[in-house]
C-alpha cells in the first residue's frame, strides 16, 4: 500500500474548513480541499474539493473532482468529475469533463 505522502498533494486534504469556521474571501491553492462550514468567495485549487453535508458554500469553485453534500451557490468548474450526492444542492452555471448525480 502507497504510503499517503508518496501521493501527490492534490490527492491530499490539505486545507479544511470546519463545521464551526466561517470564511469569506479567495482561497487560491494546490492541494484538496474539505469544507464544512461557510465559504464565502472564491476557491481554487488544482487539487479535489469535498463539500461537506454540513457546509453553505456562496462562491465561484474550480478543482479537478468535486463532490457536493452540501449547499453551493456559485459558478463550478471542474477538470475532472463533479459528483453531487443525494443532500448536495446545486445553484449556478456548471462546466465538467464528467457529472455523476
Amino acid at each position: 500500500m502507497a504510503d499517503v505522502l508518496d501521493s501527490p498533494a492534490s490527492d491530499r486534504i490539505e486545507n479544511v474548513i470546519g463545521p464551526t469556521a466561517t470564511f469569506v474571501g479567495e482561497l487560491k491553492c494546490d492541494g484538496g480541499v474539505r469544507i464544512d462550514g461557510v465559504f464565502e468567495g472564491h476557491l481554487e485549487t488544482m487539487g479535489n474539493i469535498i463539500i461537506g453535508e454540513t457546509a453553505k458554500v456562496l462562491a465561484d469553485i474550480t478543482g479537478r473532482n468535486i463532490s457536493i453534500s452540501g449547499a453551493v451557490k456559485g459558478d463550478i468548474t471542474a477538470s475532472g468529475r463533479l459528483e453531487i450526492l443525494s443532500t448536495g444542492v446545486v445553484w449556478g452555471d456548471i462546466e465538467v469533463a464528467s457529472f455523476l448525480i
